[in-house]
């Protein structure tokens, strides 16, 4: 027998029972640590420790993983070799490789707080539209010399129809340490009356839009969005 989590459990009269119990106590102990190693690999690298906790991220490969054939979105607990049970929702973890807390809901991983990163995360709430609430970062580099230039977002099924949420900043290159929020018009730098900007454009891409020579700053935006699939 297996407990909801997929830990396997003793049985009465069971012979070397102490394996099952000592395996059951790595599992808890594991899962009670809240951390995974790698979640982006579908292939473990060396130099594994018993209690290492990992996340298959893809369809396995290599002679581990992929020997024993494991499915896309496991949990993959390294203990003198290989155990494997699926993630249920409300498990959470922070993600060693990622500097991220993320957990499960819904048959999808989440990060439920702001972060600044350029791979699309769930962030586990819904939006104005009825649907999950997506977040990712987009580095806008340069910015524009007086003029509205596109920048492509790679976001897919982007909801169009539902609130979009866009914030970011613009600074120096030039290492005066000056930070520009956009989407703001008023003094900047030395004039009056400049903006920089960033605003969805369309299903592929972002304008970044000034009204003066900002090619001397980049800009970093993060998007809260929703999709249609």
């Amino acid at each position: 027998m297996a407990t909801p989590a997929g830990i396997t459990e003793m049985i009465e009269g069971q012979a070397a029972g102490h394996v099952t119990f000592n395996e059951a106590v790595v599992w808890l102990e594991t899962l009670a640590g809240h951390q995974i190693i790698d979640f982006t690999t579908t292939e473990p690298v060396a130099g594994l420790d018993d209690g290492d906790l990992w996340y298959c991220n893809g369809a396995a490969t290599g002679t581990n993983w992929g020997a024993d054939d494991v499915a896309d979105n496991m949990l993959c607990l390294y203990l003198s070799g290989w155990k494997y049970i699926a993630p249920r929702d409300g498990m959470r973890f922070y993600l060693d490789d990622e500097k991220i807390e993320v957990v499960y809901r819904e048959g999808e991983w989440c990060a439920p707080e702001r972060i600044w990163s350029t791979t699309e995360w769930a962030m586990g709430k819904v939006g104005q539209g009825g649907t999950m609430v997506y977040q990712k970062s987009v580095d806008l580099s340069a910015m524009p010399n007086n003029t509205r230039t596109n920048v492509a977002h790679g976001i897919s099924n982007l909801d169009l129809t539902a609130p979009i949420m866009v914030e970011g900043s613009a600074w120096t290159t030039a290492g005066s340490d000056e930070v520009y929020p956009l989407n703001t018009i008023g003094r900047l730098g030395a004039g009056s009356n400049r903006y920089v900007s960033c605003y969805v454009d369309d299903g592929t891409n972002l304008w970044k839009d000034a009204n003066w020579d900002a090619s001397g700053l980049s800009g970093y935006v993060r998007l809260e969005y929703e999709k249609t699939a």
